[in-house]
């Protein structure tokens, strides 16, 4: 049962990483595009 606990907070995180690369890369657009 404890490796419930652990992959929850791994899952989160790398959903936050992708968030952050794909915001990183919105960011790079807009700057190119404007």
């Amino acid at each position: 049962m404890n490796n419930n606990d652990t992959a929850v907070p791994v899952v989160f995180r790398t959903h936050e990483i992708a968030i952050e690369s794909l915001f990183l890369k919105f960011i790079r657009w807009w700057f190119i595009e404007n």
